[in-house]
């Protein structure tokens, strides 16, 4: 968890949320800012540019992760 948001750095106005789904196999991870579909469109512009930023930092930082993860699953079940 600390590993993965210090990687992000999304600056100042974030919020992440990790929930864990014990009588589920998975979990999931929420980033948030404040912010309103109500908000002047210089917000929303805004807000916005930071989802489209994030989204490929998303994907650079768990994309590896995953990846690892899937590896030692196969390799349990083959093993």
């Amino acid at each position: 968890k600390e590993a993965i948001e210090a990687s992000m750095a999304l600056g100042p106005v974030q919020k992440w949320c990790w929930h864990r789904h014990p009588n589920y196999l998975f979990s999931s991870i929420n980033v948030r800012r404040d912010g309103s579909i109500d908000g002047p469109p210089e917000q929303l512009n805004e807000i916005r540019a930071w989802m489209l930023d994030l989204l490929p930092k998303f994907k650079e930082v768990f994309d590896p992760r995953v990846a690892d993860i899937l590896k030692e699953l196969e390799a349990k079940s083959d093993g």
